[in-house]
């Protein structure tokens, strides 16, 4: 699907920028990713390989020395490790 390809290139290109010196790109990249994968309809489909590399840029940032950066981070993953819920969509 057309809007499947753009959203993987999109987040891919998202990815790149999460290791920027910038701490507020790194923050907004954090943030746009996981806004990006909560507005994504239910039937969108990610290939494996780019949300395991989204998993793990997300726990690198996870470590990263700026809280706000820290706090997105473990907002993405925490809201996508388990099934989906209404409580956990917000």
């Amino acid at each position: 699907m057309e809007g499947d390809d753009f959203c993987e290139a999109f987040l891919g290109f998202l990815l790149n920028l999460a290791a920027a010196k910038d701490k507020a790109v790194r923050f907004r990249v954090c943030q746009i990713v996981a806004g990006v994968l909560n507005a994504l309809a239910v039937d969108a489909e990610i290939s494996d390989e780019l949300y395991e590399r989204m998993e793990d840029v997300m726990l690198e940032r996870l470590r990263d020395k700026m809280p706000l950066v820290r706090a997105q981070a473990a907002r993405r993953v925490l809201s996508h490790t388990g099934p989906r819920t209404t409580a956990s969509a917000w």
